[in-house]
C-alpha cells in the first residue's frame, strides 16, 4: 500500500503549485482568461492545478471559437464555390458560424472570476470573521495615542489645571508672562508690601517684580489677565 504524503508534504506542493501559477506564461494566461469567463468553469478552475487549468483551457478555445463551421465553409467554398453558393446547406452552415461566434460573444463579455481563494490560487483569502479581527485591531491602533502623545496630553493638563482642596479644577493661565523669573523674585524677597502700581501696564510679572510691585488687585488699573497665573483676581502673586 502506498505510502499517504503527511501535511507537511501536502502543503509543501500546494505552495510550489501555486508559485507556478503565480509565474503565469501565456498559455497560462491564455486558458484563465477563458475559464474564468466560462459559466462552468469561472468557480472551479481556483482549484485546479497548473496542468489542468492549461489542458481544459486550451480545450475550451477549440471548443468554443467557431473553428469547425469556419473550416468547413472555407474547405466548401474554395472547393466548389458555385456548389456553395447555390446549396441552402451553404446559409445553413453560415447561420451556425455566426450563432456560434454570438456565443464565444457571450462568453467573453462575462465578468472575470478572479483567482484567489481557491486551492491553488496565488492569492489566499482569510476567512471574513478573521479579516474583521485584523481590521478591528489595526483602526484600534492607529487610534491609540502613542507614549509621546501621552505625555504632551498629560503636560497640558497639568499646565491648564489646578486641583483645589475640596477636590474642584480651576483653569491656570500658562502665560509665561505670569510666571517671574528667580532673580525679580529675590528682589521682592523681604518687601512686604507692593509699591504703588501707578496705572503703569508691565509687560510681565518680571517686570513688576523689578519695579517692585506685586499681589496686583482685578481692580487696579494695571491688573491684566495673562499676569494673573490662577485666576484669582490677583496678578503677579508674590
Amino acid at each position: 500500500m502506498p505510502e499517504q504524503p503527511t501535511n507537511t508534504q501536502r502543503q509543501q506542493r500546494e505552495d510550489a503549485e501555486r508559485a507556478k501559477i503565480a509565474k503565469g506564461g501565456f498559455f497560462h494566461q491564455a486558458a484563465v482568461w477563458l475559464l474564468s469567463r466560462f459559466p462552468f468553469t469561472k468557480h472551479r478552475y481556483q482549484n485546479w492545478t497548473y496542468g489542468r487549468r492549461v489542458l481544459v483551457g486550451w480545450l475550451l478555445w477549440l471548443v468554443c471559437l467557431p473553428i469547425i463551421p469556419a473550416v468547413a465553409i472555407a474547405v466548401w467554398y474554395f472547393n466548389d464555390p458555385e456548389g456553395f453558393k447555390n446549396s441552402p446547406w451553404a446559409k445553413g452552415l453560415i447561420g451556425l458560424f455566426v450563432l456560434w461566434l454570438g456565443a464565444f460573444g457571450f462568453i467573453a463579455t462575462n465578468q472575470a472570476q478572479p483567482d484567489t481563494g481557491g486551492r491553488y490560487s496565488p492569492t489566499q483569502q482569510r476567512p471574513a470573521s478573521e479579516a474583521q479581527r485584523q481590521a478591528d485591531t489595526e483602526k484600534k491602533q492607529a487610534t491609540k495615542p502613542t507614549g509621546s502623545d501621552k505625555d504632551q496630553s498629560h503636560t497640558s493638563t497639568k499646565q491648564s489645571t489646578k486641583t483645589k482642596a475640596d477636590g474642584e479644577t480651576k483653569v491656570v493661565n500658562d502665560d509665561p508672562a505670569a510666571v517671574p523669573s528667580d532673580e525679580a523674585k529675590r528682589k521682592v524677597k523681604d518687601q512686604t508690601k507692593s509699591k504703588p502700581t501707578n496705572g503703569r501696564s508691565f509687560a510681565n510679572c518680571t517686570e513688576a517684580f523689578e519695579a517692585g510691585v506685586f499681589n496686583i488687585q482685578k481692580g487696579d488699573s494695571s491688573y491684566q489677565d495673562k499676569l494673573d497665573r490662577d485666576g484669582d483676581g490677583i496678578a503677579c502673586e508674590k
